[in-house]
């Protein structure tokens, strides 16, 4: 789900890996855009992708769409996942049968840069106070 930073609204907005996606905003229709990189995951690794959004931010991520597959470290092979969150799952290789445990914890969005705005920033105009700091007051 994306939320328009104009007005707050959500949007909800499916995005492929490596893959861009623009929608219009129901209510104030400025354009929100997204684009998702898929990562690669080795033990340890605490993040499964990155998104670059443009005039919203994230409010949800939903994963019951989602894909994620595992590599067996003894043969290559790989595997399709059904993680559920909070839980170790546990799964055997197809090609060797070599146990394999995976834990996946929830969904944290952390924001590494402020998104882009697609509107004007405003200027501050300077006033004429009619005097200049660090001289007498005029009479």
């Amino acid at each position: 789900l994306l939320q328009s930073q104009r007005c707050k609204t959500q949007s909800e907005l499916l995005v492929a890996p490596n893959s861009s996606k623009s929608v219009g905003c129901s209510r104030c229709s400025c354009e929100l855009s997204c684009k998702l990189y898929k990562k690669l995951c080795l033990p340890g690794t605490v993040s499964i992708a990155c998104v670059d959004l443009i005039g919203c931010s994230v409010a949800d991520a939903i994963l019951t769409r989602s894909q994620i597959y595992s590599i067996c470290t003894e043969c290559s092979t790989s595997t399709a996942l059904g993680l559920a969150s909070g839980t170790n799952n546990d799964t055997w290789c197809i090609g060797c049968g070599h146990k394999m445990t995976i834990s996946f914890e929830g969904i944290k969005i952390i924001i590494i840069n402020p998104p882009l705005t697609s509107g004007k920033q405003r200027s501050k105009t300077k006033v004429n106070k009619g005097y200049t700091e660090g001289q007498p007051l005029p009479e």
